[in-house]
C-alpha cells in the first residue's frame, strides 16, 4: 500500500523531523513538502532530505500566480507529481498535525486491515493545549503536550472538530484542504468512513465537509493537532502568519480558542519507539543535523528578538499569565 503525504511548510525547521519520523514509522511511503518564504533553515533541512531521497521538496508554486489560496494552489499542482499519482492513497495534513494510529501495532495497515475497503478516510483533531508549556524546547512534541479538549468541542453529544482526509487516488477525487472534492455522480461510488472505521453518507446539501462530530469516531484513529505548541513557539507562530494567506491570526482568540487542557491522551506513545528509531536514522543522514539544529537555534533566536518587541512582550505575557492561573487552579483543584 503506497501512502502519499502533502504538506506545506514556512519557519517550521525545529518540527520537521519528528512529525517526518512519526509518518514515516506508522507506514508513510511518500512525501511531497511545499515551502514559502523560510528564514530559520526550512528550506535547506527539507533540500536535505530531498538530497537524500527522503521526500520531495518544491518551492510553493504560488509564488507565480500570487494567490490568497497558497495552499490550495500548491494541492492542486501536487496532482500533477508522481508522488501523487503512483499512490494508492494521499493525505493533505500540517506539520502540526499527528495521524495517530490507535489500531493493532499502531501502523496505517493495521487501521486498514480493521477498517476494509475505503475511498476516504476522515480523521477527526484532537487539539493539544499549551499544557502548561510555557518555553520552547526542542525534544519531540509528542513527549510534551497530552492535554487535550477531549471531545467537548461545541456541546455534548453535537460536539464537532476539524477534520483532515486520506483519499484514494482517483481522477473523481480532487484533493482540498480538510475533505476532498467529489462530483454528484460520484457520491455513490465513493466509500467514505470516520476514524472508528463507521461508514458515513455524502450529503448532496453538503457535499464537502470541514467538520464532524466527534463522538465515537476515533477508536482507530485520530489527528493528533499540536496547534500551539509551547507559549514562545506559538510567539513565532503568530510572527509568521497564516499559511492561507497574508495576515496575522488574532493571536489571543486563536490561542483561547484552542487551549483547552482537560482531558489527557498519551495514545500516540504507543508508537513512541518506532518513531524514534526513524528520527535517528533521519539524523545520520548528510547535513541533517547540521540543518536541525540551525534551525532550532534561529527559532530560539526569533523567540529573543520578539520577546523585545513590544507586541510580542505583550503577547507572550498576556498567555504566560493564562498558563500559569491555569497551573494554580490545577494545583488548587487536587
Amino acid at each position: 500500500m503506497n501512502v502519499t503525504v502533502v504538506a506545506c511548510m514556512k519557519n517550521e525547521g525545529p518540527f520537521i523531523l519528528e512529525w517526518l519520523a512519526h509518518h514515516r514509522a506508522i507506514g508513510v511511503n511518500r512525501f511531497i513538502i511545499f515551502s514559502n518564504d523560510c528564514t530559520d533553515g526550512t528550506k535547506e533541512l527539507l533540500d536535505a532530505l530531498d538530497d537524500a531521497g527522503v521526500i520531495r521538496h518544491l518551492e510553493n508554486p504560488n509564488c507565480l500566480v500570487q494567490s490568497n489560496q497558497r495552499i490550495n494552489v500548491a494541492f492542486a499542482y501536487a496532482r500533477h507529481l508522481k508522488e501523487y499519482q503512483r499512490a494508492d492513497y494521499v493525505a493533505l495534513i500540517d506539520v502540526d498535525e499527528f495521524i495517530n494510529v490507535k489500531a493493532g501495532d499502531g501502523t496505517l495497515k493495521a487501521a486498514f486491515d480493521e477498517i476494509g475497503p475505503f475511498d476516504v478516510l476522515s480523521f477527526n483533531h484532537v487539539n493539544f493545549g499549551f499544557g502548561g508549556v510555557i518555553s520552547f524546547d526542542p525534544v519531540p512534541l509528542t513527549d510534551q503536550f497530552f492535554m487535550t479538549g477531549g471531545e467537548q468541542v461545541g456541546a455534548g453529544v453535537k460536539a464537532r472538530t476539524a477534520i483532515k482526509s486520506l483519499h484514494r487516488v482517483r481522477d473523481d477525487i480532487l484533493p482540498f484542504n480538510h475533505f476532498p472534492t467529489i462530483p454528484p455522480a460520484s457520491y455513490d461510488k465513493v466509500a467514505w468512513c470516520d476514524g472508528s472505521g463507521n461508514h458515513l453518507r455524502i450529503s448532496a446539501k453538503k457535499p464537502r465537509r470541514k467538520m464532524l462530530k466527534v463522538s465515537q469516531r476515533t477508536e482507530l484513529l485520530q489527528l493528533n493537532h499540536y496547534v500551539l505548541r509551547s507559549v514562545e513557539s506559538f510567539l513565532v507562530k503568530h510572527d509568521r502568519g497564516n499559511v492561507f494567506g497574508f495576515d496575522k491570526i488574532d493571536a489571543i482568540r486563536y490561542a483561547t480558542e484552542y487551549n483547552h487542557n482537560r482531558v489527557e491522551d498519551r495514545s500516540i506513545l504507543q508508537s513512541s519507539q518506532i518513531r524514534e528509531t526513524e528520527m535517528d536514522r533521519l539524523l545520520g543522514l548528510p547535513d541533517i543535523r547540521h540543518w536541525h539544529d540551525i534551525s532550532v537555534a534561529r527559532h530560539r533566536a526569533r523567540i529573543e528578538a520578539l520577546m523585545e518587541d513590544e507586541q510580542g512582550k505583550k503577547l507572550y505575557d498576556t498567555l504566560a499569565e493564562k498558563v500559569h492561573a491555569e497551573k494554580a487552579e490545577s494545583c488548587a483543584s487536587l
